[in-house]
């Protein structure tokens, strides 16, 4: 009951009811919890309000990451408070572990919510109850421990025997009754199934003649002969599948890298074992391979210098991740990494995002960084945030140790008492030696388990406000990271920006990219008119005449003028060259004019004998959308969403082009034959 000004109330219940899978199959429903816990709410006399159920759910999870117990705290918190009590059928539905067990109780307690244990009828708000709380809570975490060292004592005897232990199978082996084989066809009839071991063994065939991992991913793509996932492949997916360590010593290192390490580095569970393999490929077959594979190594990759703090920083519209990259003009530009065939002969695996030139985007994403990093009250909010998400706790360590610290002085005492009591009847009853010892030990035996129990939950404490501390340094950083940059960020290397957007975890979506064109970079003619803030000209009759001199003196007259009008239907529609309609003519031919009309100046002069003539728009450049966000701790944070609006990039391709052809470089004129520009 509960006294609300002054008129007595029911207590206000519910019940939490959560079974793990394993105890799904051993019997133990939610609907068996559920019927126990409901007739202990009526029998108590309490409103039964709600139900929060976790179903196949561990109880090692924390309660932020139980989806209904995270439910039950949020409502907890609802003012008016919507209940006083949440009940329980037995003691490890509330956790399995230390931190899962205690966490949420002592959350609930600090707002004035106990929790009710259907089994020994008991609950929190009595010491008698935290006492039989504490012991529920060390039985459910032993038994935890029991069973996951009963199952990995099983598992590590599996592998020490050379059989499977679970987890993924090498490529190239598979599982027959608990033990690993070669993955090869043993049937009669016509096999229609992929198996791995022959993949494995074409492919090292097919390095050794080709030489090329791009090209034997393109073979096995084009036989069909694809992943264990049915993907085909890629060239570093065959690659790191043939020359991994399991196909190039024949064996499986079991808790090798991947396992969870103690502070000494050793596996927390179990040893380190080296499981054999069948025999993938001889020993022959292994020497060949690396010999091939060592004399294939180009050396170390050459780099322009140029850093792209971006990368990795920035996604496509198709999702992929745009990288920096320098052409041989030197053009510097984000590209998507899938605008390159991941899979080698698979066509349509591509996309169509243009690049997009380096310096206006990254100014633009680094200034909206900057209006984060310079605004203190964001990033204390932000940093507020983050500890939010991070810490599932609003525990007051200093009090709730303070107070174990007095129970365990408490229990000391007793414990003294109680040892000098047995003694003491052990002498009336004149037992002596070892018969008096374990007299005493029996008396004073339940008085020690709870001593090492309150010291376990202190242990745990300190280690929890560890964390807490750790999360709330985390969130002091940030705002010192603020600090620390203020007044020098415009002048910051990209070095030092790419570290600040490790750290607040920045990243940029983009959107919306402008329309296609050739190279990605925007055509030089349309980019006159942007730089020199004009409109295109329209070409009448009394225009051509005017311009007929600077462009038309020795050529063919009607080819220059068709090509003069493409290039102004161009800036005015915004098409690449080879999207012209076909009444323009050869679309190589046509650039090929335009260019070294720009280069040798003729293009100037011919935009300023047209200067009265009537204009049309030019074609207005798309602006590129852009999304930035920072995450600093998984929680993300929407800086905002922006357009930009790209500047003409320093291209090389306004100079006149170098035609190549698949062959190679394109010969170079005679001297004698050299194209000569009016």
């Amino acid at each position: 009951m509960r006294v609300l000004d002054g008129v007595v109330a029911q207590l206000r219940a519910v019940d939490y009811l959560r079974v793990s899978t394993e105890e799904q199959t051993k019997g133990y429903g939610v609907q068996y919890s559920g019927k126990k816990t409901a007739r202990h709410i009526a029998d108590k006399g309490w409103v039964h309000v709600d139900t929060y159920i976790d179903d196949g759910i561990s109880g090692s999870l924390e309660a932020h990451q139980r989806p209904d117990l995270r439910r039950l705290m949020a409502d907890a918190r609802s003012v008016p408070r919507p209940f006083d009590i949440v009940v329980v059928n037995e003691g490890r539905a509330i956790g399995r572990t230390g931190k899962s067990f205690w966490k949420w109780v002592w959350d609930l307690e600090e707002i004035g919510v106990f929790v009710a244990v259907v089994k020994d009828d008991y609950d929190n708000t009595t010491v008698h109850g935290r006492k039989m709380m504490r012991r529920d809570a060390d039985y459910a975490e032993t038994e935890y421990e029991t069973i996951r060292d009963r199952t990995q004592n099983g598992i590590q005897e599996k592998a020490e025997d050379g059989l499977y232990p679970g987890g993924i199978v090498p490529y190239g082996w598979t599982v027959k009754n608990g033990a690993y084989t070669l993955d090869e066809c043993d049937c009669t009839e016509k096999c229609h199934k992929v198996h791995e071991t022959p993949v494995m063994r074409k492919a090292r065939k097919l390095y050794i003649k080709l030489r090329a991992w791009v090209e034997v991913a393109e073979k096995l793509n084009a036989i069909g002969w694809f992943t264990r996932s049915g993907k085909p492949w890629s060239a570093r997916n065959i690659a790191c599948r043939v020359m991994g360590d399991n196909a190039m010593t024949n064996k499986l290192v079991y808790r090798g890298k991947s396992a969870q390490l103690d502070a000494q580095g050793q596996p927390i569970y179990g040893k380190r074992t080296v499981i054999k393999l069948p025999k993938l490929f001889s020993k022959k077959e292994i020497r060949e391979l690396r010999e091939i594979a060592e004399s294939a190594k180009t050396g170390p990759r050459t780099t322009t210098g140029r850093p792209y703090f971006l990368t990795g920083h920035m996604t496509s519209p198709c999702g992929g991740s745009y990288q920096g990259k320098t052409s041989r003009q030197g053009v510097h530009a984000y590209v998507c990494k899938r605008t390159k065939a991941l899979y080698p002969g698979v066509e349509n695996d591509t996309c169509d995002c243009v690049r997009i030139d380096a310096g206006p985007v990254e100014e633009h994403v680094w200034a909206a960084v900057c209006t984060v990093l310079a605004d203190a009250d964001r990033m204390k909010a932000m940093a507020a945030d983050w500890i939010a998400l991070n810490q599932t706790t609003t525990l007051d360590f200093v009090a709730r140790i303070a107070d174990l610290d007095q129970q365990l002085s408490e229990q000391n005492d007793a414990i003294d008492l109680a040892t000098n009591m047995a003694a003491k009847s052990a002498a009336r009853r004149g037992l002596r030696g070892s018969e008096a010892e374990e007299a005493i030990e029996r008396t004073v035996h339940p008085l020690l388990a709870e001593f090492e129990a309150l010291q376990k939950q202190r242990h745990d404490l300190e280690a929890w406000q560890r964390d807490a501390e750790k999360v709330k340094q985390r969130a002091k950083d940030l705002e010192n990271l603020a600090q620390s940059t203020k007044g020098r960020l415009d002048s910051m290397p990209p070095e030092e920006r790419g570290k600040i957007l490790n750290t607040i975890k920045a990243s940029a979506r983009v959107l919306k990219t402008p329309g296609k064109r050739s190279g990605g970079v925007e055509c030089a003619i349309l980019a006159w008119f942007h730089e020199n803030q004009r409109e295109v000209p329209v070409l009448t009759d009394e225009g051509w005449e005017l311009v007929k001199p600077i462009i038309a003196r020795r050529a063919n007259q009607q080819t220059n003028r068709t090509a003069l009008e493409a290039a102004l239907y161009k800036a005015v529609h915004g098409l690449r060259w080879r999207d012209m309609p076909e009444r323009f003519g050869n679309p190589n031919s046509l650039q090929t004019k335009a260019f070294r009309w720009l280069a040798g100046g003729h293009w100037e002069q011919v935009m300023e004998a047209l200067k009265d003539a009537p204009t049309q728009p030019a074609f207005d450049r798309d602006p590129i959308q852009i999304e930035v966000s920072v995450r600093p701790g998984g929680l993300e944070f929407k800086v905002g969403t922006s357009e930009l609006v790209p500047s003409p990039p320093d291209c090389p391709r306004r100079t006149p082009c170098v035609r190549r052809s698949p062959a190679g470089p394109r010969r170079a004129r005679r001297p004698g034959r050299a194209h000569r520009t009016p």
